[in-house]
Protein backbone atom coordinates (compact mmCIF):
# COMPACT_ATOMS: atom_id res chain seq x y z
CA UNK A 1 0.00 0.00 0.00
CA UNK A 2 0.99 3.72 -0.39
CA UNK A 3 2.09 5.61 2.10
CA UNK A 4 0.40 9.47 2.03
CA UNK A 5 1.24 12.09 4.17
CA UNK A 6 -1.96 14.67 4.62
CA UNK A 7 0.41 17.69 5.39
CA UNK A 8 -1.90 21.20 5.97
CA UNK A 9 0.75 24.19 7.24
CA UNK A 10 -0.04 27.16 9.11
CA UNK A 11 0.95 29.78 7.79
CA UNK A 12 3.65 30.92 9.73
CA UNK A 13 5.43 27.70 8.64
CA UNK A 14 5.16 27.62 4.63
CA UNK A 15 7.01 27.03 2.90
CA UNK A 16 9.65 25.81 4.53
CA UNK A 17 8.62 22.74 6.29
CA UNK A 18 7.13 21.63 2.51
CA UNK A 19 10.69 20.78 1.60
CA UNK A 20 11.22 18.38 3.98
CA UNK A 21 8.02 16.38 2.25
CA UNK A 22 9.54 16.73 -1.40
CA UNK A 23 12.74 15.00 0.09
CA UNK A 24 10.85 12.52 1.52
CA UNK A 25 8.99 12.28 -1.87
CA UNK A 26 12.21 12.01 -4.07
CA UNK A 27 13.79 9.03 -1.83
CA UNK A 28 10.35 6.84 -1.81
CA UNK A 29 9.53 7.21 1.92
CA UNK A 30 6.38 8.82 1.00
CA UNK A 31 4.16 8.73 -2.23
CA UNK A 32 1.55 11.33 -1.98
CA UNK A 33 1.11 15.24 -0.06
CA UNK A 34 -1.41 17.24 -0.37
CA UNK A 35 -1.23 20.73 0.80
CA UNK A 36 -3.32 24.17 0.61
CA UNK A 37 -3.71 24.76 -3.05
CA UNK A 38 -1.43 28.08 -3.43
CA UNK A 39 1.61 26.95 -1.76
CA UNK A 40 2.02 24.53 -5.25
CA UNK A 41 3.99 26.74 -6.76
CA UNK A 42 6.83 26.77 -4.21
CA UNK A 43 7.18 22.82 -4.47
CA UNK A 44 6.77 22.51 -7.89
CA UNK A 45 6.44 18.42 -7.87
CA UNK A 46 4.42 15.51 -9.55
CA UNK A 47 3.37 14.02 -6.53
CA UNK A 48 2.05 17.10 -4.38
CA UNK A 49 -1.42 17.48 -4.85
CA UNK A 50 -4.10 20.87 -4.33
CA UNK A 51 -6.11 20.78 -1.35
CA UNK A 52 -8.52 22.82 -3.57
CA UNK A 53 -10.39 26.06 -2.41
CA UNK A 54 -8.33 26.49 0.69
CA UNK A 55 -5.76 28.97 0.81
CA UNK A 56 -2.56 29.05 2.91
CA UNK A 57 -2.52 32.50 3.65
CA UNK A 58 -6.38 32.16 5.31
CA UNK A 59 -6.09 28.11 6.52
CA UNK A 60 -5.49 27.01 10.26
CA UNK A 61 -6.05 23.40 10.84
CA UNK A 62 -7.67 23.74 14.12
CA UNK A 63 -10.78 26.06 12.73
CA UNK A 64 -11.56 24.88 9.16
CA UNK A 65 -12.00 21.13 8.01
CA UNK A 66 -10.52 20.34 4.19
CA UNK A 67 -12.48 19.92 0.95
CA UNK A 68 -12.38 15.83 0.64
CA UNK A 69 -12.31 15.76 -3.04
CA UNK A 70 -12.53 12.15 -5.00
CA UNK A 71 -8.79 12.17 -5.90
CA UNK A 72 -7.96 13.23 -1.98
CA UNK A 73 -10.72 10.17 -0.76
CA UNK A 74 -9.07 7.91 -3.44
CA UNK A 75 -5.24 8.47 -1.91
CA UNK A 76 -6.87 8.26 1.69
CA UNK A 77 -8.82 4.28 0.92
CA UNK A 78 -4.89 2.72 0.06
CA UNK A 79 -2.70 4.23 2.15
CA UNK A 80 -1.40 2.27 4.89
CA UNK A 81 -0.26 5.21 6.96
CA UNK A 82 -1.42 8.90 6.73
CA UNK A 83 1.12 12.04 8.52
CA UNK A 84 -0.95 15.19 9.70
CA UNK A 85 1.17 18.07 10.52
CA UNK A 86 -0.51 20.31 13.27
CA UNK A 87 -1.53 20.86 16.41
CA UNK A 88 -3.65 17.39 18.09
CA UNK A 89 -6.55 20.01 19.19
CA UNK A 90 -7.52 20.50 15.52
CA UNK A 91 -10.82 20.04 13.59
CA UNK A 92 -8.63 18.35 10.40
CA UNK A 93 -7.69 15.78 12.97
CA UNK A 94 -11.25 15.05 13.89
CA UNK A 95 -12.40 15.08 10.78
CA UNK A 96 -9.64 12.28 9.71
CA UNK A 97 -10.21 10.07 12.77
CA UNK A 98 -13.83 10.51 12.20
CA UNK A 99 -13.15 9.42 8.12
CA UNK A 100 -10.98 6.49 9.43
CA UNK A 101 -13.57 5.22 11.66
CA UNK A 102 -15.97 4.82 9.37
CA UNK A 103 -13.47 3.59 5.72
CA UNK A 104 -10.01 3.14 6.57
CA UNK A 105 -10.33 0.01 8.60
CA UNK A 106 -6.70 -0.47 8.35
CA UNK A 107 -4.89 3.04 8.32
CA UNK A 108 -3.11 4.08 10.72
CA UNK A 109 -2.88 8.49 11.72
CA UNK A 110 -0.09 9.72 12.64
CA UNK A 111 0.10 13.53 13.96
CA UNK A 112 3.12 15.60 13.86
CA UNK A 113 3.56 18.64 16.08
CA UNK A 114 6.67 21.07 17.09
CA UNK A 115 4.82 22.25 20.01
CA UNK A 116 6.86 22.02 23.25
CA UNK A 117 4.54 24.28 26.28
CA UNK A 118 2.38 22.28 27.97
CA UNK A 119 -1.18 23.24 27.58
CA UNK A 120 -4.12 22.54 29.93
CA UNK A 121 -7.12 23.41 28.03
CA UNK A 122 -9.50 22.98 30.66
CA UNK A 123 -7.96 24.50 33.31
CA UNK A 124 -7.42 27.48 30.69
CA UNK A 125 -11.51 27.13 29.96
CA UNK A 126 -12.22 27.51 33.74
CA UNK A 127 -10.02 30.76 34.19
CA UNK A 128 -12.04 31.82 31.61
CA UNK A 129 -15.29 30.68 33.28
CA UNK A 130 -14.58 32.53 35.76
CA UNK A 131 -14.18 35.36 34.32
CA UNK A 132 -17.21 35.66 32.67
CA UNK A 133 -15.75 35.10 29.42
CA UNK A 134 -17.97 32.78 27.63
CA UNK A 135 -16.40 33.35 24.29
CA UNK A 136 -12.81 32.01 24.92
CA UNK A 137 -14.59 29.62 27.61
CA UNK A 138 -16.47 27.91 24.59
CA UNK A 139 -13.09 27.89 22.46
CA UNK A 140 -10.71 26.38 25.04
CA UNK A 141 -13.53 23.44 26.64
CA UNK A 142 -14.03 22.93 22.81
CA UNK A 143 -10.06 22.33 22.34
CA UNK A 144 -10.02 20.07 25.29
CA UNK A 145 -12.52 18.00 23.46
CA UNK A 146 -10.63 17.92 20.57
CA UNK A 147 -7.56 17.00 22.02
CA UNK A 148 -9.43 14.36 24.06
CA UNK A 149 -11.17 12.90 21.02
CA UNK A 150 -8.17 12.81 18.65
CA UNK A 151 -5.62 11.10 21.08
CA UNK A 152 -7.73 8.77 21.62
CA UNK A 153 -7.89 7.56 18.10
CA UNK A 154 -4.60 8.25 16.40
CA UNK A 155 -1.93 5.81 16.25
CA UNK A 156 0.96 7.89 17.13
CA UNK A 157 2.49 11.39 17.53
CA UNK A 158 5.75 12.40 16.48
CA UNK A 159 7.39 15.19 18.05
CA UNK A 160 10.77 16.93 17.69
CA UNK A 161 12.62 17.57 20.42
CA UNK A 162 13.32 15.48 23.83
CA UNK A 163 11.22 18.45 25.71
CA UNK A 164 8.05 17.70 23.50
CA UNK A 165 8.61 13.92 24.09
CA UNK A 166 8.43 14.45 28.08
CA UNK A 167 5.60 16.69 27.83
CA UNK A 168 3.68 14.48 25.17
CA UNK A 169 3.96 11.17 26.94
CA UNK A 170 3.08 12.95 30.46
CA UNK A 171 -0.32 14.19 28.72
CA UNK A 172 -1.15 11.55 27.06
CA UNK A 173 0.07 8.42 28.94
CA UNK A 174 -1.67 5.62 26.18
CA UNK A 175 -0.21 7.33 22.83
CA UNK A 176 2.77 6.23 21.09
CA UNK A 177 5.21 8.82 20.95
CA UNK A 178 8.05 8.85 18.49
CA UNK A 179 10.50 11.24 18.28
CA UNK A 180 12.25 12.25 14.85
CA UNK A 181 15.12 14.94 13.71
CA UNK A 182 13.90 17.54 11.83
CA UNK A 183 15.65 16.71 8.75
CA UNK A 184 18.00 19.22 6.36
CA UNK A 185 18.78 18.85 3.09
CA UNK A 186 22.30 18.16 3.16
CA UNK A 187 23.23 18.63 -0.56
CA UNK A 188 21.74 22.43 -0.10
CA UNK A 189 23.94 23.56 3.14
CA UNK A 190 26.63 21.20 3.07
CA UNK A 191 28.55 23.85 0.54
CA UNK A 192 30.48 25.75 2.96
CA UNK A 193 34.25 25.77 4.02
CA UNK A 194 34.75 25.39 8.06
CA UNK A 195 35.34 28.60 9.43
CA UNK A 196 39.02 29.35 10.82
CA UNK A 197 38.07 32.99 11.54
CA UNK A 198 35.22 35.18 12.19
CA UNK A 199 34.38 38.31 10.13
CA UNK A 200 30.88 38.21 9.95
CA UNK A 201 27.68 37.76 12.48
CA UNK A 202 24.63 37.07 11.72
CA UNK A 203 20.95 37.15 12.80
CA UNK A 204 18.59 35.09 10.39
CA UNK A 205 15.03 34.77 11.36
CA UNK A 206 11.94 36.13 11.92
CA UNK A 207 12.28 39.95 13.14
CA UNK A 208 9.74 39.60 16.12
CA UNK A 209 10.03 40.38 20.08
CA UNK A 210 10.65 37.07 21.43
CA UNK A 211 13.45 36.35 18.79
CA UNK A 212 15.16 39.35 20.32
CA UNK A 213 17.28 40.36 16.80
CA UNK A 214 17.43 43.63 18.64
CA UNK A 215 19.87 41.97 20.97
CA UNK A 216 22.48 40.86 17.93
CA UNK A 217 22.13 44.31 16.96
CA UNK A 218 23.17 45.59 20.00
CA UNK A 219 25.79 42.65 20.48
CA UNK A 220 27.77 43.96 17.20
CA UNK A 221 27.40 47.70 17.87
CA UNK A 222 29.33 47.17 21.42
CA UNK A 223 31.70 44.37 20.10
CA UNK A 224 32.44 46.17 16.66
CA UNK A 225 34.01 49.81 18.63
CA UNK A 226 37.51 47.47 19.12
CA UNK A 227 36.74 44.86 15.81
CA UNK A 228 36.31 47.47 13.68
CA UNK A 229 35.86 44.95 10.76
CA UNK A 230 33.39 42.73 12.28
CA UNK A 231 29.95 43.11 9.61
CA UNK A 232 26.65 41.99 10.70
CA UNK A 233 24.37 40.66 8.23
CA UNK A 234 20.08 40.78 9.60
CA UNK A 235 17.01 39.84 8.49
CA UNK A 236 14.87 42.38 7.29
CA UNK A 237 12.40 43.93 9.44
CA UNK A 238 11.27 46.08 6.90
CA UNK A 239 8.44 43.23 5.90
CA UNK A 240 7.57 42.67 9.55
CA UNK A 241 4.64 44.88 10.06
CA UNK A 242 4.59 45.41 14.14
CA UNK A 243 6.05 48.22 16.30
CA UNK A 244 8.81 46.32 17.28
CA UNK A 245 10.03 45.85 13.61
CA UNK A 246 9.00 49.46 12.45
CA UNK A 247 11.66 50.68 15.20
CA UNK A 248 14.35 48.16 14.99
CA UNK A 249 14.27 49.10 11.05
CA UNK A 250 14.30 52.73 11.40
CA UNK A 251 17.31 52.26 14.24
CA UNK A 252 19.46 50.33 11.80
CA UNK A 253 18.56 53.47 8.87
CA UNK A 254 20.04 55.65 11.56
CA UNK A 255 23.31 53.83 11.88
CA UNK A 256 24.95 54.51 8.43
CA UNK A 257 28.38 54.42 9.67
CA UNK A 258 28.25 50.95 10.49
CA UNK A 259 28.64 47.48 8.32
CA UNK A 260 25.29 46.32 8.29
CA UNK A 261 23.81 44.59 5.53
CA UNK A 262 19.79 43.75 5.80
CA UNK A 263 18.46 40.55 4.10
CA UNK A 264 15.32 38.96 3.24
CA UNK A 265 16.21 35.14 2.04
CA UNK A 266 14.07 32.40 0.41
CA UNK A 267 14.64 29.02 1.80
CA UNK A 268 16.42 28.37 -1.60
CA UNK A 269 18.69 31.37 -1.07
CA UNK A 270 19.41 30.96 2.56
CA UNK A 271 22.59 28.31 1.88
CA UNK A 272 23.83 31.50 -0.20
CA UNK A 273 23.41 33.60 2.33
CA UNK A 274 25.00 31.36 5.19
CA UNK A 275 27.86 31.10 3.03
CA UNK A 276 28.95 35.09 3.73
CA UNK A 277 28.34 34.26 7.45
CA UNK A 278 30.78 33.34 10.23
CA UNK A 279 29.11 33.31 13.52
CA UNK A 280 25.45 32.95 13.46
CA UNK A 281 23.67 33.88 16.88
CA UNK A 282 20.01 32.56 17.98
CA UNK A 283 19.06 34.30 20.66
CA UNK A 284 15.47 33.46 21.62
CA UNK A 285 13.90 34.37 24.55
CA UNK A 286 12.48 31.77 26.85
CA UNK A 287 9.17 32.07 29.10
CA UNK A 288 5.62 31.12 30.24
CA UNK A 289 4.53 32.09 26.50
CA UNK A 290 7.53 31.22 24.07
CA UNK A 291 10.15 28.57 23.50
CA UNK A 292 11.79 27.51 20.31
CA UNK A 293 10.40 24.40 19.12
CA UNK A 294 13.25 23.39 17.17
CA UNK A 295 15.31 26.28 15.47
CA UNK A 296 16.14 25.39 11.66
CA UNK A 297 18.17 27.73 11.09
CA UNK A 298 20.58 25.90 13.91
CA UNK A 299 20.79 23.07 11.72
CA UNK A 300 21.33 24.92 8.28
CA UNK A 301 23.71 27.20 9.73
CA UNK A 302 25.85 23.76 11.21
CA UNK A 303 25.92 22.12 8.16
CA UNK A 304 27.32 25.00 6.03
CA UNK A 305 30.09 25.26 8.47
CA UNK A 306 29.29 28.17 10.25
CA UNK A 307 29.40 28.81 14.27
CA UNK A 308 26.48 29.23 16.04
CA UNK A 309 25.72 30.48 19.37
CA UNK A 310 22.36 30.02 21.02
CA UNK A 311 20.04 30.67 23.76
CA UNK A 312 18.81 27.98 26.44
CA UNK A 313 15.06 28.39 24.96
CA UNK A 314 13.64 25.42 24.88
CA UNK A 315 14.96 23.01 22.08
CA UNK A 316 17.91 25.21 20.70
CA UNK A 317 20.46 23.14 23.29
CA UNK A 318 19.27 20.13 22.21
CA UNK A 319 19.24 20.77 18.37
CA UNK A 320 23.01 22.68 18.62
CA UNK A 321 24.70 19.47 20.24
CA UNK A 322 27.27 21.35 21.84
CA UNK A 323 27.11 22.93 25.56
CA UNK A 324 29.31 25.67 25.28
CA UNK A 325 27.60 27.67 22.81
CA UNK A 326 24.43 28.05 24.87
CA UNK A 327 23.77 31.23 26.64
CA UNK A 328 21.21 31.80 28.65
CA UNK A 329 18.44 33.72 27.15
CA UNK A 330 18.37 36.23 30.15
CA UNK A 331 21.88 37.28 30.73
CA UNK A 332 22.75 40.14 28.51
CA UNK A 333 26.28 40.78 29.60
CA UNK A 334 26.98 36.69 29.42
CA UNK A 335 25.80 37.02 25.42
CA UNK A 336 28.31 39.81 24.92
CA UNK A 337 31.17 38.01 26.56
CA UNK A 338 30.45 34.97 24.67
CA UNK A 339 30.74 36.55 21.43
CA UNK A 340 34.17 38.29 22.42
CA UNK A 341 35.84 35.00 23.31
CA UNK A 342 34.61 33.48 20.50
CA UNK A 343 36.53 36.21 18.33
CA UNK A 344 39.33 35.72 20.22
CA UNK A 345 40.20 31.93 19.70
CA UNK A 346 42.46 31.32 17.04
CA UNK A 347 41.68 29.68 13.59
CA UNK A 348 42.79 25.89 14.72
CA UNK A 349 40.26 26.82 17.99
CA UNK A 350 37.44 27.71 15.51
CA UNK A 351 37.90 25.06 12.83
CA UNK A 352 37.43 22.19 15.73
CA UNK A 353 34.43 23.94 16.30
CA UNK A 354 33.00 24.42 12.88
CA UNK A 355 33.64 20.90 12.12
CA UNK A 356 32.02 19.62 15.41
CA UNK A 357 29.39 21.07 14.46
CA UNK A 358 29.10 20.12 11.10
CA UNK A 359 29.30 16.46 12.16
CA UNK A 360 26.95 16.44 14.81
CA UNK A 361 24.33 17.69 11.92
CA UNK A 362 25.38 15.15 8.98
CA UNK A 363 25.72 12.51 11.45
CA UNK A 364 21.77 13.17 13.18
CA UNK A 365 19.58 15.94 11.68
CA UNK A 366 19.44 15.46 7.76
CA UNK A 367 16.66 14.02 5.41
CA UNK A 368 17.96 10.90 5.28
CA UNK A 369 18.50 10.37 9.06
CA UNK A 370 14.87 11.63 8.99
CA UNK A 371 13.72 9.38 6.49
CA UNK A 372 14.91 6.21 8.21
CA UNK A 373 13.63 7.08 11.59
CA UNK A 374 10.34 7.61 9.98
CA UNK A 375 9.97 4.64 7.36
CA UNK A 376 10.38 1.77 10.23
CA UNK A 377 6.97 3.51 11.77
CA UNK A 378 4.83 4.78 8.52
Amino acid sequence: MNKVVTFISEQSYEPINRSIYVELLSIGIISRVWVPHDSLKVINEKKVYSVNGISVSKYHPRKYFIPMSKELKFDLKKSSSIVIEGDIASLVIMQLVLYKLIHLKNTNIFVSTFENIEKNYSKIALQFLLKFDIVKFIIFITLHILTKINSRFIDGLFVYSEESRVIHERRFKNLQIYKLPLGINENLFNKGNVRRSINTIAYLGRVVEFKRPHLVLDIYLNVSKKNKNLKLIMQSPKKYENEYSFNLYNKILELSDCNITLVDPTHEEMPGVLQLVDLVIVPSAQNNYFKEQYGRIVVEAKLSGCIVLVSNSGALPEVLMNDKLVVRSDDLEEWEKSVKSLLALNEDMLETISLQLRNSSSKNQTIKVQAYCLSKVV
